[in-house]
């Protein structure tokens, strides 16, 4: 999704958006856009890790990888050839049937385990409501974050955009990239639903549990004033079992 966003950015910057033919300069952008072969493509934002790992390794293996910020493995058969993918999201999913693997931990808040950060190195973006999408999308890109929260004059969430919603976009909707941020989901509710949040006392089960049943890869962390704060993503939990994994106990 990175590189599918560099693509839309360079093309957004090589075409002149004039406002006496905004519709023209828009469907053209989106020809450049959706018809561009996928052949280069690939980490065309830079951003692309891939890793490979025989199929017999242990789950502990792909974990470790997962808390350096990989989000998929390939798995490889003796011959090298790729026979499946392991991604975060299925790592999440097994750990949210198998609670009890967790022990104590499940039931420990995120602020108890460390797992909401608040400084600077782990700032989140927060989005103003009323900044356009190709902006909102910019920034994401520039600080090479996948999603953000968007939040309103009050500083309370409304909601995220995230680069996955990117696969809405068509030919006929690309003038919606100058929509503001809370708009560009659903245009026709001005605005969006609200999404997965918790708060420092949530449990580390509690946020597995949203994190599978909702198909994210991250929970925002918000105060009582429902202003987020932080967040908790899959690498951070990752992150957490690896340390679990290695030390001894």
């Amino acid at each position: 999704m990175f590189d599918i966003l560099a693509h839309l950015l360079s093309s957004w910057d090589a075409q002149e958006i004039n406002t006496e033919h905004m519709a023209a300069d828009l469907a053209k952008l989106g020809e450049r856009f959706l018809n561009h072969p996928v052949d280069d493509l690939p980490d065309l934002s830079g951003n692309d890790l891939f890793a490979a790992i025989m199929k017999e390794e242990k789950a502990a293996r792909i974990i470790q990888l997962y808390a350096l910020g990989l989000h998929r493995v390939a798995l490889l058969d003796i011959d090298g050839a790729v026979t499946n993918i392991v991604s975060q999201s299925d790592v999440i999913k097994f750990l949210h049937r198998n609670l009890a693997l967790l022990g104590d931990f499940a039931t420990k808040t995120i602020e108890e385990l460390h797992l909401a950060s608040t400084t600077d190195a782990d700032e989140i973006a927060i989005l103003p409501q009323d900044q356009t999408t190709i902006q909102s999308f910019q920034e994401l890109a520039a600080r090479q974050m996948s999603a953000a929260p968007i939040v309103g004059k009050d500083g309370v969430m409304l909601g995220t955009l995230s680069i996955s919603d990117l696969k809405s976009l068509r030919r006929e909707s690309v003038s919606s990239l100058l929509l503001p941020s809370s708009q560009y989901k659903d245009p026709t509710q001005g605005g969006i639903k609200p999404d997965v949040v918790c708060t420092l006392t949530d449990t580390l089960g509690d946020v597995i549990t949203k994190l599978a049943s909702s198909n994210v890869h991250r929970v925002w962390v918000l105060d009582d004033g429902r202003r987020p704060i932080s967040c908790v993503s899959i690498t951070n939990i990752c992150f957490l079992l690896s340390q679990l994994l290695t030390t001894p106990r």
